[in-house]
């Protein structure tokens, strides 16, 4: 690809080959706009043609398309020049067309635009089918959504859901590919990789490769005890088993297993039917009436089935089966496993959020088509329950799905297999992942309604408070009794810019958003906008949505973990994700007293949630991401710090900034030239540094001026020069196109670096080593420790970044004996991937809700020495270093976090 600019060159080149050929401009009649024009360019008679949406500014002012920044993507995605003339398909030939010729007139409004767009694509439609049909076309490759609209006159068609699928037409011997248009990637629509793997599939297909053809499986029901018998015989003896299951619902504790597909080869499935519980649930999801006849539950009933799944030696293959897993051990099969999953393969193969559905990963892979089509016609909308799908319909539904996660698994583990460090993060680290992270949701968190409750009363007078306010400062200015909607931004809008006359903030748009008003006049309307804003949000998501989340069945919130949720290597969370460090919101997951009579008898004979009243144990990494980057980094003055034990990293940047009290006797007393509110600071700006704030970002929060945000910033990095060196490294990675890598193999790659989405890069690079790295110490440390709790009746009931929460009996020795388990093996976990340049601090605390725990400076009264002195008196044992494929104690010179060429 074209080499990217820095941020500051404004002006881009022009794009691809000089064209040899540009066609006349055609008038298209009727037209509304009869604006700017854009031809085409490429020979007329081309075999194959690149239909476009709309010309852009560099594009009319050149008069043909694809220049600017868009063709940069374009042409910087084909082969090179010389490989295209040596498949007999010269750059410069290629028809390139535009489904509108004019350039429609812009405004703010993207729908505006979006409106003119299509009314100029009706008009061209004519003549853009006219240009097509002059010669023989063997392929069309449709770029955007109004190019597929114009070509086929089917506005149903999404581009993101139909791309790398052939659409029939009669317009080309091929038919017309569509794929997304380069300007949609620099949007942040799609995905790179995926646009490039459809242009390379173009060209392989005009070089004379076949069209990818999927299989089409077989499958056999098992739906007597004979069948499954025999089916159970020759799926015992293959290796490796590809699974998935069909559910009523989400939940499963409430929702059931319709039937579950096993395969061993993806050319034929074995289907197994299970069933639902009563005929009220029947009604009350309105099931096709083919599910009402029962049938034999073999998911559920079948003792050949059950002896499989508790003795089949081999491997369990699911695409994410974290899912799969967890409604088959409510089912009673607690040892259904994940040995392989083709989503992690895709997820460790690439990054990036929203491409690793088993549909899209497949219909990338293989060319296999979109075969929901089968069950459209029965669930239309999502969150239709699946089993309004007929039996059989279902079941060859299933059969696509089991076939293809096969057909992805042997094209993925060749990939994964071939690069060490991913085969590491992915055995290692992922899979292990998968079992863990089911325990952790199946258990959930106890949250109490009552709390919940008050909490929503408490918001929404919050709302109604300020609402008011706003409405009496309102009329006070316009003189006048009207309404006025806070929630509204036209209002509020029109409030602030034309009513108020506020002038808009330097480097910031007019807008009501919430940086925006944050630097507004702080009047009374102002500040009671910002508190209506502010309760709002908090209601919405952390009392209606939560209220909403309390499972029927056990009386607490599930969390959904996704793996695959973020690109910084995060674990992303529904629900309870954006939960802030406040005791009022975290208070509200507390122990109830008297809950067990709630919990339905199944819960409470097996000891799933236990007996008797219980407690949280929280523990987090002390300073993790700092520590992190010390260890990374390798800076002097920052491990000399946490080497130490007793020097504090948060006061030593405070005696910095602020002055120290310049003797031994000073600090031993206490007394210091900075307070509470410096320190704070100084915790902000350690903790920012890593997260690219800088002087102004600074200086604004703290509200000061910049010159001494700046000065802070630029004393941190004189102090520890190697860290800051370290994070403006990676920060400089997506320029040079270079892939960071961390001790654990997850890779940090950077498909496509452009003027609009370079800071936005540099900043994920420049965090990502201890983002990443932090939470996946937690993880490990969960992987480790889940099995040893769950024995002494602990469960881990959430993981947040650097934080571990877990929920005991309240027994003294119980809860001492899992803090002391808990904290060792957060402290160890890093060791165990090779971090071993410093220490890893952890502590717990104990309280019967979550954010709200005892003190942990009382002194115990078994010891009678703080949780704190109790620690200093333990011996530590260092574990082995686990052999890396790295160096994990390199000095900065030769980085922990590899940086290679991008994949």
């Amino acid at each position: 690809m074209e080499e990217v600019r820095p941020a500051e060159d404004k002006k881009w080149r022009l794009a691809g080959p000089e064209p040899k050929y540009k066609s006349q401009l055609l008038k298209c009649p009727g037209c509304p706009y009869r604006g700017p024009q854009c031809g085409s360019r490429g020979r007329l008679d081309s075999p194959i043609v690149f239909v476009g949406e709309a010309p852009g500014h560099e594009e009319v002012r050149h008069k043909f398309p694809l220049v600017g920044p868009s063709g940069t993507v374009f042409w910087g995605t084909l082969p090179p020049k010389e490989a295209m003339e040596e498949y007999g398909i010269p750059l410069e030939d290629i028809l390139i067309l535009n489904a509108c010729q004019c350039q429609p007139p812009r405004s703010k409004n993207q729908q505006e635009n979006m409106r003119r767009v299509s009314a100029a694509r009706l008009v061209c439609q004519d003549r853009l089918i006219w240009q097509i049909e002059q010669h023989p076309r063997k392929l069309i490759v449709a770029m955007g959504n109004h190019a597929v609209w114009a070509l086929t006159g089917n506005i149903s068609y999404k581009i993101t859901q139909i791309r790398g699928n052939f659409i029939p037409s009669e317009l080309a011997e091929m038919g017309i590919l569509p794929v997304v248009h380069p300007a949609g990637i620099l949007r942040g629509t799609g995905n790179y990789r995926q646009y490039k793997m459809d242009m390379w599939y173009s060209v392989d297909l005009m070089r004379g490769q076949p069209k990818k053809k999927p299989l089409e499986p077989y499958f056999l029901v098992c739906d007597t005890e004979e069948k499954v018998r025999e089916a159970v015989r020759r799926l015992m003896k293959k290796p490796v088993l590809d699974m998935d299951i069909e559910t009523t619902g989400f939940n499963p504790r409430v929702d059931d297993v319709l039937c579950i597909g096993i395969a061993y080869d993806p050319r034929l499935v074995y289907i197994f039917p299970g069933g639902i519980r009563s005929v009220d649930r029947m009604i009350e999801l309105e099931a096709d009436e083919s599910w009402m006849d029962g049938g034999y539950n073999v998911v559920k009933h079948s003792p050949a089935f059950r002896e499989f799944m508790q003795k089949y030696p081999g491997k369990m293959c699911w695409h994410m089966g974290k899912f799969d897993i967890g409604f088959m051990r409510e089912e009673g099969h607690p040892d259904a496993r994940v040995d392989e999953d083709t989503g992690m393969m895709s997820y460790a193969l690439d990054e990036q959020r929203g491409i690793h559905d088993l549909e899209q990963v497949s219909g990338d892979l293989f060319g296999a088509p979109d075969y929901k089509y089968m069950i459209k016609r029965w669930v239309p909308k999502f969150g239709m329950s699946y089993c309004r799908i007929p039996r059989y319909a279902l079941y060859n539904y299933l059969a696509f799905d089991v076939s293809n996660t096969g057909q992805i698994r042997l094209l993925l583990l060749v990939r994964i297999t071939e690069d060490p460090r991913l085969k590491k993060l992915y055995y290692r680290h992922l899979i292990p992942a998968c079992d863990t992270l089911s325990w952790i949701e199946r258990r959930g968190m106890p949250a109490s309604r009552w709390a919940l409750e008050r909490q929503q009363k408490r918001l929404q007078e919050e709302i109604d408070r300020t609402r008011l306010i706003v409405n009496v400062e309102a009329n006070r200015l316009l003189k006048e009794e009207v309404y006025i909607n806070p929630g509204s931004p036209q209002q509020m809008g029109w409030l602030f810019w034309d009513v108020m006359g506020f002038e808009v903030p330097k480097g910031m748009e007019k807008s009501t958003r919430k940086e925006v008003v944050a630097k507004l006049p702080q009047t009374p309307l102002v500040v009671a906008y910002r508190e209506f804003k502010k309760a709002q949000k908090a209601k919405g998501t952390y009392a209606d949505a939560l209220l909403r989340a309390i499972d029927p069945v056990t009386g607490r919130i599930h969390p959904t973990f996704l793996i695959h949720g973020t690109r910084t290597g995060r674990l992303a969370h529904k629900d309870i994700a954006n939960i802030p460090r406040d005791k009022k919101i975290r208070g509200m997951f507390a122990f109830e007293l008297g809950m067990q009579h709630l919990l339905p008898k199944p819960y409470i004979n097996t000891g799933s949630y236990g007996s008797g009243r219980r407690k949280y144990v929280k523990a987090d990494l002390d300073q993790a991401e700092l520590r992190v980057l010390a260890a990374m980094s390798g800076d002097p003055e920052l491990c000399a710090i946490y080497l130490d034990g007793k020097r504090k990293l948060h006061r030593e940047v405070s005696d910095m900034i602020w002055g120290s009290p310049g003797n031994s006797e000073g600090k031993a007393s206490g007394i210091y030239k900075w307070g509470n509110e410096e320190y704070m600071r100084a915790k902000a700006l350690n903790f920012g540094i890593i997260y690219g704030r800088r002087g102004p970002s600074i200086a604004q929060e703290f509200g000061i001026p910049e010159a001494e945000g700046t000065k802070y910033v630029d004393m941190w990095r004189d102090k520890f020069r190697t860290a800051w060196d370290f994070i403006e490294y990676c920060r400089g990675a997506p320029l040079r196109m270079e892939t960071i890598i961390t001790p654990f193999g997850r890779k940090k790659r950077h498909w496509i670096v452009t003027q609009e989405n370079l800071n936005g890069l540099e900043n994920e690079a420049a965090n990502f080593p201890e983002q990443s790295i932090a939470s996946d110490i937690v993880l490990e440390a969960s992987k480790q420790l889940g099995p040893k709790l769950r024995a002494m009746d602990c469960w881990i009931v959430f993981l947040i970044h650097d934080e571990i929460l877990t929920d005991v009996p309240d027994d003294i020795g119980l809860i001492r004996e899992a803090r002391q388990m808990i904290e060792e093996e957060l402290e160890r976990a890093p060791k165990t991937w090779g971090i071993t340049r410093v220490p890893f601090k952890a502590d717990t605390s104990v309280g019967k809700r979550w954010g709200i725990y005892t003190s942990s400076d009382r002194p115990s009264r078994e010891t009678g020495l703080t949780w704190e002195q109790y620690l200093e008196t333990r011996t530590y044992v260092a574990d082995v270093p686990f052999e890396d494929t790295g160096d994990a104690n390199a000095p900065f010179t030769v980085p922990i976090v590899g940086l290679g060429a991008a994949d």
